[in-house]
């Protein structure tokens, strides 16, 4: 175990509000660039690198939280 307690809130999620926060990280990472400056978006190419890294890290710690394998924590740990 652990960060909480598994499948206590719903029998398919492992860690479900890990899963859940890590759901969020993940959709940021798509929605949060559309509202930056345009200049931004075109002329800074390292933005892109981080909201490709945060969509990575989210991904993972989704895998990770939601199922509690081994593919899961190596996605869930790797990237950090």
């Amino acid at each position: 175990d652990w960060c909480e307690d598994n499948y206590s809130v719903t029998p398919h999620v492992a860690e479900f509000w890990n899963t859940l926060s890590s759901l969020v990280l993940f959709a940021v990472a798509f929605i949060a660039p559309q509202f930056l400056d345009p200049r931004i978006r075109t002329h800074e190419p390292g933005t892109r690198l981080l909201w490709a890294l945060m969509a990575l890290v989210g991904s993972g710690s989704t895998l990770f939280h939601g199922t509690l394998s081994i593919a899961g924590q190596v996605m869930d740990e790797l990237p950090i």
